[in-house]
């Protein structure tokens, strides 16, 4: 007669907790895989917002306003990036979100509590945006612009000197609408001043804190008097020279 070994299999338990283990395993990889993915679009979604940003402003150096800007003047002088290009039924140019594939629209604006020039600025509008996507967003693209408003709460003003956002607000405002949130990103350019209307360049917030009348200038910790030329009579006051 042959003599035939025990052979053990596993447990119900440890089959268990080989399956739960696994089970975590691949939930992890996942939520990581999907938070890089998140990551990888929000920052192509900012790079071409900031291409139009600087695209637009190049385009109109040497002029009083923004008063003809359109998206089509952008898309012919090849500003607009070609993943955001799309057309309507009838042809028509419109503009969507490469990442996100919601409606973007740009417009000229007058911004500045003290303007003296209209439309000294633009204002590029993404209508839709998910609370998955928004605080990221805009937090990634707040260093590039002067003012943002969500909804209808400005979180970063053009005279607040910084470049971060209201964190606070903008997380209420962002999951206020779920997938209907509007974000309004505007830049004024420093050829055209809001403040004194003469023409000559002034500082944006983007860069530089706001000095006040009479006394020594304020720089943000990221400039150095070399850098900052448009305020060479007032550095005076602070290094003895203008750089």
């Amino acid at each position: 007669m042959k003599n035939f070994k025990n052979t053990k299999g596993f447990s119900l338990i440890e089959t268990i907790l080989v399956f739960a283990f696994i089970a975590v395993a691949t939930s992890l990889i996942y939520g990581t895989y999907s938070q890089a993915t998140k990551n990888v679009d929000i920052l192509d979604e900012v790079r071409n917002l900031d291409a139009i940003r600087s695209g637009t402003i190049n385009l109109f150096l040497g002029e009083t306003s923004y008063s003809t800007l359109t998206a089509t003047l952008l898309n012919t002088n090849k500003i607009i990036p070609s993943n955001m290009i799309d057309a309507d039924e009838d042809g028509n140019l419109i503009l969507t979100s490469s990442k996100f594939k919601l409606p973007v629209t740009i417009e000229p604006a007058t911004l500045g509590d003290n303007a003296d020039i209209t439309d000294n600025g633009f204002v590029i509008e993404y209508e839709g945006i998910t609370n998955k996507h928004c605080i990221e967003f805009v937090t990634q693209a707040a260093p590039y612009f002067d003012q943002i408003q969500i909804n209808n709460t400005v979180v970063k003003l053009i005279s607040s000197g910084t470049y971060a956002v209201d964190l606070e607000n903008t997380f209420t405002q962002c999951n206020i609408n779920s997938g209907s949130t509007i974000v309004r990103f505007s830049s004024v350019s420093a050829t055209m001043n809001s403040s004194a209307g003469t023409g000559t360049a002034a500082p944006t917030a983007a860069t530089l804190v706001k000095p006040i009348q009479n006394s020594p200038v304020q720089l943000s910790t990221t400039e150095t008097p070399s850098t900052a030329t448009v305020l060479d009579p007032l550095l005076k006051q602070k290094w003895g020279t203008a750089p």
